[in-house]
């Protein structure tokens, strides 16, 4: 699926968006593990390993990750959705919702067109991803 037009941003109360620093290595692994419905690409890398790569962003209030995501370009062109992370019993479209338009203006300061792509496995994502105006290829 890859991502057609942006989408207007929704902010989430007392929430930031920021990108994810080195430093946060414990806090994000810990996050990660805790969780137990999230959306990893098939891939070679833990989710943690994509740390240091851009553009990875978490959804914190008052400096307690709520939710992370991360699309790094590779190849050229082409931003694979890495991961997405969610709070348990948080509201997952919610936050994917949000990060969108930050991806989108971390892209677009390359002022190149990158392609912002993704394998859904599962149906709670695959809705999220259709909601936001993804399309199947």
């Amino acid at each position: 699926m890859c991502l057609s037009d942006p989408v207007d941003s929704h902010t989430l109360s007392d929430s930031i968006i920021r990108k994810a620093e080195i430093s946060d290595r414990i806090n994000i692994k810990s996050f990660m593990d805790s969780q137990d419905v999230f959306h990893r690409h098939f891939d070679w890398l833990n989710s943690i390993d994509w740390l240091g790569k851009q553009p990875f962003f978490l959804a914190e209030r008052q400096n307690k990750i709520l939710s992370a995501i991360s699309c790094p370009e590779f190849p050229d062109n082409i931003a694979w959705l890495r991961f997405f992370y969610f709070q348990r019993g948080s509201d997952p479209a919610a936050f994917f919702q949000n990060f969108l338009p930050y991806i989108n203006d971390f892209f677009s300061l390359g002022k190149h067109h990158v392609q912002l792509a993704t394998l859904s496995s599962q149906d709670w994502f695959s809705q999220i991803l259709m909601d936001n105006k993804f399309f199947r290829r």
